[in-house]
């Protein structure tokens, strides 16, 4: 059985500690916005969980990072994008950003509802929260990136472009100048 055949879709899938971690980052922001956010307890109960959160999203990253270097150095990168692959690469992109959405939502409502009464240490872990997410959603999209230049290119008749598209074309594309 081949290399390529062995690694099948999950290796462009987030792993289930990854999904939950994202799903984990959004729930520690709600759940601090119910509780008393100047409470010690509260402020370190959040930290751990954002810790333990960018711990795991972190190990997703290198994971990510080593899936993109295998494919970039392979000799047949376009052999890891079936169309399997791409959908579970798709998919991860999507849950990605829909995950760093949610938790820009949650951050956005807590410092409206508490600006002025969030410790140093909270806002601090919420920005390497938000920058770890950011990352992992770069790394996807890295590899995206390698399975779009792979994509082959949708030839087209040049012969039976309109008047109209042309015309379109050279309207948009014409220098105006306006003084």
């Amino acid at each position: 059985m081949s290399k390529v055949m062995v690694m099948s879709a999950v290796m462009l899938a987030l792993s289930n500690n990854a999904s939950a971690s994202l799903l984990e980052a959004a729930q520690s922001t709600i759940s601090l916005r119910t509780q008393c956010v100047s409470s010690h307890a509260a402020t370190s109960i959040f930290l751990n969980s954002v810790e333990a959160t960018i711990s795991q999203i972190n190990k997703e990253i290198m994971t990510w990072r080593e899936t993109y270097r295998e494919i970039d150095e392979s000799s047949s990168p376009e052999l890891y994008f079936d169309d399997v692959n791409t959908a579970k690469l798709l998919d991860a992109d999507t849950f990605v950003r829909a995950s760093e959405e949610m938790l820009r939502i949650q951050v956005t409502d807590l410092f409206a509802d508490n600006a002025t009464q969030l410790p140093d240490d909270i806002i601090a872990g919420i920005r390497r929260l938000r920058v770890t997410v950011a990352k992992l959603r770069m790394a996807i999209g890295n590899v995206l990136s390698i399975e779009a230049q792979l994509r082959p290119a949708k030839p087209t008749d040049k012969a039976k472009v309109s008047n109209e598209f042309l015309t379109a074309l050279k309207t948009a594309t014409s220098n105006t100048y306006y003084h």
